[in-house]
């Protein structure tokens, strides 16, 4: 990787405490946790996709079980831009996705959206299984304060294919839809949540 890039990204996420102070950023102890040495940073950017997306325990969601939301919002995003080109194509909308919940969980609502924009799957068309445009734009809504649309994404949702993986995305949409005047990460917390039977 470009030192010049590694240099930047270490600044910008030593600047996470910074941010934290004008947004709705969870409190940390000590910022010091949310910032990287570039050797992390390296070892971080190379990890396969499932390591880096999916272990709780590594990735990004190590510096999230930190409080450090915008510096693992801004792991994801420099993980995106040196993916190899195969994983571009199979998993970037998770990635993105997940940029824009913790983007969102910092307080940066427009930058969250322009994350949840890019995780929308384009050749979905209404009949299969995960009804994710829907989970999305309902998702986007809520940032946005539009009740309106909001309550209508969530009939999309609602009316899809009851599959286990609509039904719990349909649980979050409830929880923001009963939790709207929250911030994002308690309205998307299990306290909002509607319990599935």
């Amino acid at each position: 990787m470009n030192g010049r890039i590694v240099s930047m990204l270490v600044v910008l996420l030593g600047a996470t405490s910074i941010f934290g102070q004008t947004t709705n950023a969870k409190p940390t102890l000590d910022s010091r946790a949310c910032v990287l040495k570039p050797s992390q940073l390296d070892e971080l950017l190379v990890q396969p996709f499932l390591k880096f997306d999916q272990d709780q325990s590594g990735g990004w969601r190590e510096l999230q079980s930190k409080g450090c939301d915008l510096a693992a919002a801004m792991l994801i995003d420099s993980y995106i831009v040196d993916a190899p080109e195969e994983l571009k194509l199979i998993t970037i909308e998770d990635l993105y996705f997940h940029a824009g919940q913790l983007y969102a969980g910092a307080g940066l609502k427009k930058l969250a959206v322009r994350r949840f924009l890019r995780s929308l799957n384009l050749h979905e068309h209404g009949d299969e299984d995960l009804a994710w445009n829907a989970y999305v734009f309902s998702t986007i809504a809520f940032l946005q304060g539009d009740r309106e649309e909001l309550a209508h994404q969530r009939r999309l949702l609602a009316s899809a294919k009851p599959t286990r993986e609509n039904k719990i995305n349909l649980g979050v949409v409830d929880g923001l839809v009963k939790c709207f005047d929250k911030p994002y990460g308690e309205a998307y917390s299990n306290a909002c949540r509607v319990t599935l039977e």
